[in-house]
C-alpha cells in the first residue's frame, strides 16, 4: 500500500534500502525481503543500517552496477527479470523506486543523485531505463557531485519519451488522468521534455512498435507502442536505435531488448 506512489528510495545496498515519504517526509529501513526494520529520520535509518551492514556482513555491490529506472505508476519491482538475466552475466545490478506520479523529473532526479551519493563501492555504473525513467536519468546526468567520482558507462533507454508523449497529453486532459499524472504531467510535454539535455555519455534507445505507418494505438498518429511514439523516443536523426515489434507493456523482458541490451553492454551498437 504506497509502496509504488508514496516512497522514493535515497540509498540501496544489498538489497536494503532506505526510502522517504514523498507525503510525510519521514524515512524507513527496508531489508533484502521488503521488511521494515527501522523508522524516522534519514540519520537515524541509516545509523541502524550502519548495525545491521556489520550484523549480517552485507556484500557491497562490484565495482559496476547497472542501475535501472522504471517509468510512470511503476516500482523497481518490474525489473525482477531483467535483473536475472543480468545476474546469469554475472552483472550487477538494481532498480531504483521513485514515487513517479507524486513529483516533477527534478525532484525524482534529485532523489536518484541522492542515491548515487551514497554509493560508497561502486565506481562505474551503466543505466536502463524504461520510459518516463529515461527523462529522470538524463536530468540526474546533468546535475550532482557523483559524476566526479562515478563512470557513466551508457544510458539504454527502452520506450522513452525523450521528446515528450502525445498521449501524456490526452492522458493530463482527460478525468481522473489530470490527478493521477499532475505532478510530473509537464515534464512530458514536447515542450519540456526537449528542454532536458543530450545525455553526454553513450547511448541507446529501443522503441516499441509495429514496423509500419500504424503502430498499436490507432488513436496515436504514427508508429507507436500504444503509449509512445517511435519518432518521440529520438533525441538525434544518427541516434544508435532499434525498433522492436511489441507494445509498451511487453518491451522490457522482450528477448530482442534483452539481444540490444547485451550488444549494449559489449560496445556493439544495436542498430548494427
Amino acid at each position: 500500500m504506497g509502496g509504488r506512489q508514496f516512497w522514493s528510495d535515497r540509498l540501496i545496498y544489498a538489497g536494503w534500502r532506505i526510502q522517504e515519504n514523498v507525503i510525510t517526509g519521514h524515512s524507513r529501513l527496508l531489508d533484502a525481503r521488503n521488511i521494515r526494520r527501522a523508522w524516522g529520520t534519514f540519520d537515524h535509518c541509516l545509523a541502524r543500517f550502519e548495525e545491521m551492514r556489520e550484523r549480517h556482513r552485507l556484500r557491497p555491490h562490484r565495482t559496476h552496477v547497472v542501475i535501472m529506472v522504471h517509468g510512470l505508476l511503476k516500482a523497481h519491482g518490474m525489473f525482477r527479470g531483467l535483473g536475472r538475466w543480468l545476474a546469469k552475466r554475472n552483472i550487477d545490478s538494481l532498480g531504483f523506486t521513485y514515487a513517479s506520479t507524486r513529483h516533477s523529473v527534478a525532484t525524482h532526479a534529485k532523489a536518484l543523485c541522492h542515491v548515487l551519493d551514497h554509493f560508497g563501492d561502486v565506481g562505474a555504473v551503466t543505466f536502463v531505463t524504461y520510459s518516463l525513467g529515461a527523462l529522470v536519468v538524463r536530468k540526474a546526468l546533468a546535475k550532482g557531485s557523483w559524476r566526479e567520482r562515478i563512470e557513466v558507462r551508457g544510458l539504454f533507454m527502452i520506450a522513452p519519451p525523450n521528446r515528450g508523449a502525445r498521449m501524456a497529453e490526452i492522458i493530463a486532459k482527460r478525468g481522473p488522468g489530470r490527478w493521477l499524472v499532475a505532478p510530473v504531467a509537464a515534464d512530458l510535454m514536447p515542450a519540456r521534455a526537449r528542454r532536458l539535455p543530450k545525455p553526454d555519455v553513450d547511448y541507446a534507445i529501443v522503441a516499441g512498435g509495429t514496423g509500419k505507418a500504424k503502430g498499436f494505438n490507432p488513436f496515436l498518429a504514427g508508429d507507436n507502442d500504444g503509449y509512445v511514439r517511435v519518432a518521440e523516443t529520438l533525441l538525434a536523426a544518427d541516434d544508435d536505435h532499434l525498433v522492436v515489434r511489441a507494445p509498451h507493456g511487453l518491451l522490457v523482458n522482450h528477448r530482442t531488448t534483452k539481444k540490444a541490451l547485451a550488444r549494449f553492454l559489449a560496445g556493439v551498437p544495436i542498430s548494427g
